[in-house]
């Protein structure tokens, strides 16, 4: 799931990460990254508010969020999606992720962010 948000957004690594299941609407096919602090978690981002935005979600994306994450649909709690990606001693969501996408995958989250943006600049 986090590979296809990264793919079809261009986001960072730490914004899908951390994102909550209320900053996916299914209904008006956006999502939205914004900083937030709930429970344990303080989601920040890499350039503070200015970085806050809320974006179109692509057709493709919604149909395998649907079918890879079908809970999103209903879901508008305010905790993180993917929890386990929370690293407290580090404050941080996916520095884990991050090692384990790159012997998945063979290449960074990063190069996958700069390849998207390209395109999407090129467009």
């Amino acid at each position: 799931v986090s590979f296809f948000l990264q793919k079809f957004t261009g986001c960072r690594l730490g914004e899908h990460c951390g994102l909550r299941w209320s900053d996916v609407n299914m209904q008006d096919k956006t999502i939205r990254f914004v900083e937030y602090q709930v429970d344990i978690y303080d989601r920040r981002l890499k350039g503070g508010e200015k970085d806050e935005r809320l974006i179109p979600m692509h057709d493709r994306l919604y149909e395998y969020l649907a079918e890879m994450l079908p809970e999103v649909i209903d879901n508008n709690d305010d905790l993180p999606i993917f929890p386990n990606r929370w690293v407290k001693f580090k404050q941080v969501f996916g520095s884990r992720y991050s090692e384990k996408f790159s012997q998945a995958y063979g290449f960074t989250t990063h190069e996958l962010r700069a390849n998207v943006v390209s395109q999407l600049m090129m467009l």
